[in-house]
């Protein structure tokens, strides 16, 4: 997911209140991408999604914030449908159970492999995912729902081609074979008063990603590739939102512990020269943040004032323990002109840590080179302004330019090239030594309506120019793998 000019490792996601950080099937680890979703779209109620003005309880994402609403199980009675979709079989289910709890259920199966093999591809996708919510209603004042989604992808070789073509060739000695599987689940508590409720969230979620690979896939040789890897993370977080007078105020505590695993042995081509690279790392991880955000509304609520603050740290280093040294402040205000105008502005800094690939990454004496080089976390700054036109209420118009500004990225030593311009291929991202001394830019516009059709449908069409650049090796600035220039979106 690239979002105005910043990389696919840049957003995080939350479903039902949950962090989610494996949304795709085949991710690239280390990163966002993937090559099919996970979640079942049918399940989804509403996205709220923050391309800046992130809410201040909401860290550790550059570019975009996904809040996935889903659907509550029908109260009356259980349903149960079957579908078969262009690449997948589905089954789902959902239904009360007793008089104060429902839940939603979905599981699938790919088919793909088969369509593949018949039409000759050298690769053999599969995926399979279950999703479930289950809520329970215990009073007008108390109620929790549980979330959980999982996958298992299974990437396999078309070995069994026969006079393959040049290119089946080249593709069936280039990829390796792969397995996934990841799993999320997590408890939301919510109590209600009269002016404020506490929300409550406990999680834990796990990745298992491995691969190997054959020279010519015999495999009566040594390995060329040979990688096995694990994060784990176990969350909970405490969030307060409330209202004293004609103020708005919200505050959270959270706190996390993850483990990182890595096995590899490679042997990787690095210009021309042949490097092996031969380690293995546990890495434990001790995490917290804090935050809190107030918003007021003026002059007969036609301008609205947010402010917020946000501080994230951890014990991988000195530099990442002080709290001071991810001081996030935000800022973001409204004005309504007219009955059908509005102007917005909002500003921010935002910080993000690398991936557990970059802070778990050492080299063959088992050093954590990373560390020893002053990792940072990465950051951004946001400037946003601009206007909104309603000239009914199932249509929307806005018109906004955005100046991001990034600095601390990691920059690779091998290649000498910045991993703001990685993560669009699978496998890993970030399992490399890096410096946290590279720098960026991205700024353009983009223009949106989104309207309500008369048969129900939503229609939502954009344009964005973008440029996104940052520095090379010369520190000088070129455009990124994601300077897009123009998109155009239809959805």
């Amino acid at each position: 997911i690239i979002i105005r000019g910043g990389g696919p490792s840049e957003s995080v996601f939350y479903l039902d209140g949950v962090q989610i950080p494996t949304i795709n099937h085949f991710a690239t680890q280390g990163s966002s991408g993937g090559a099919v979703g996970i979640l079942n779209a049918d399940f989804i109620s509403s996205v709220d999604f923050y391309s800046g003005a992130f809410p201040a309880n909401r860290g550790n994402s550059l570019s975009g914030v996904f809040e996935f609403t889903q659907k509550e199980g029908n109260k009356e009675k259980t349903r149960f449908r079957g579908a078969v979709g262009a690449s997948e079989l589905s089954l789902t289910l959902d239904g009360p159970v007793g008089e104060k709890s429902s839940f939603i259920f979905s599981v699938r199966r790919s088919y793909l492999q088969f369509l593949f093999d018949v039409i000759g591809l050298p690769f053999l996708p599969t995926f399979n995912d279950y999703q479930l919510k289950w809520k329970t209603r215990f009073d007008k004042k108390n109620e929790l729902t549980i979330v959980s989604i999982g996958a298992l992808d299974q990437f396999k070789l078309n070995t069994g081609i026969e006079n393959p073509t040049e290119e089946q060739e080249y593709i069936l000695n280039y990829l390796p074979v792969n397995e996934q599987w990841s799993y999320a689940i997590g408890a939301v508590y919510k109590h209600f008063k009269e002016k404020s409720f506490q929300t409550l969230v406990v999680s834990r979620n796990m990745l298992n990603n491995s691969s190997y690979k054959y020279p010519d896939n015999d495999e009566s040789r040594p390995k060329t590739l040979n990688y096995e890897s694990q994060e784990i993370e176990n969350k909970i977080r405490f969030e307060n939102n409330f209202r004293w007078g004609s103020y708005k105020f919200v505050y959270s505590l959270g706190g996390q512990h993850a483990h990182y695993f890595n096995s590899t042995r490679q042997q990787l081509f690095v210009g021309n020269e042949l490097l092996d690279i031969d380690y293995e790392s546990n890495l434990d991880l001790l995490s917290a943040g804090a935050s809190a955000q107030l918003s007021k509304s003026f002059l007969n609520e036609r301008l609205t004032l947010s402010a917020g603050l946000r501080t994230d740290f951890n014990n991988y280093s000195s530099s990442m323990g002080n709290p001071l040294n991810q001081l996030s402040p935000r800022f973001s205000a409204s004005y309504v002109l007219s009955e059908k105008w509005a102007v917005t502005a909002n500003t921010g800094r935002y910080y993000q840590l690398p991936a557990y690939t970059t802070l778990g990454f050492r080299d063959n004496n088992g050093l954590l080179v990373n560390k020893e080089n002053e990792l940072k976390y990465i950051a951004a700054n946001h400037f946003i302004a601009g206007l909104q036109y309603i000239p009914r209420s199932d249509i929307f118009f806005s018109l906004e330019g955005f100046y991001k500004q990034y600095s601390d990225y990691p920059f690779s030593v091998n290649d000498s090239i910045s991993l703001a311009n990685k993560g669009a291929d699978f496998g890993v991202l970030g399992a490399e030594e890096v410096v946290s001394n590279n720098k960026g830019r991205a700024y353009g516009f983009e223009l949106l309506n989104r309207s309500k059709l008369p048969s129900g449908f939503n229609l939502i069409l954009s344009y964005t120019f973008v440029r996104s650049e940052f520095e090379d090796f010369n520190k000088e600035i070129i455009p990124s793998s994601w300077d897009f220039r123009n998109i155009i979106v239809l959805t």
